[in-house]
């Protein structure tokens, strides 16, 4: 994975970098409950974990936001792609804990709300957790949480994120159920 270095001095959000930077705690999230009724009718046997991430991960790098990280010398920088990583504290092969974004999940229990652990004001890794799906109005719903260092992105990039995840898991559901009936 390649990285460069993004100059927020003049970068539109410049002014909500600095703003944000100042605060012991600039760390925003958002949960989401998110329609998977397709994707649970396409899978046929795959697993639902994975197809999930998958989806997830296609949304997350659309958003190059979602793909700036904060270095200890203070500059950002922007990964050209990112990966998940499952257990924290575990590196990737290169080393560079900062390349991932941070991924749980919590399958025994639907929640409204969650609060993911962050190392500071500088940790700036992505949190992405989801729970237990339930049926909704007919519709299968899972809550979907984003967590944010809110100095490197705001609400709008969030909203980006989730209009990301609603067509992956569409396009994907599509593309399934088409193998599916090759079968």
């Amino acid at each position: 994975m390649t990285r460069k270095i993004i100059d927020m001095t003049k970068n539109p959000r410049g002014g909500q970098f600095e703003y944000f930077r100042t605060m012991t705690d600039p760390w925003a999230g958002i949960t989401v409950p998110v329609d998977i009724t397709d994707l649970l009718a396409s899978l046929n046997g795959r697993p639902f974990f994975l197809s999930y991430l998958y989806a997830v991960m296609r949304a997350a790098n659309a958003v190059p936001e979602l793909r700036r990280r904060l270095l200890s010398d203070g500059q950002v920088v922007e990964y050209d792609h990112c990966d998940p990583l499952l257990e924290r504290g575990t590196l990737t092969e290169d080393g560079d804990v900062l390349a991932n974004f941070f991924v749980s999940c919590v399958p025994w229990l639907y929640y409204t709300q969650i609060k993911e652990p962050a190392g500071g004001a500088d940790d700036s890794n992505p949190r992405f957790a989801w729970g237990k799906y339930r049926e909704e109005n007919g519709r299968m719903m899972l809550p979907m949480s984003l967590f944010i260092n809110h100095a490197l992105c705001a609400g709008w990039h969030v909203t980006q994120f989730y209009k990301n995840l609603a067509r992956e898991l569409a396009e994907l559901s599509a593309y399934l159920k088409t193998q599916n009936e090759r079968q």
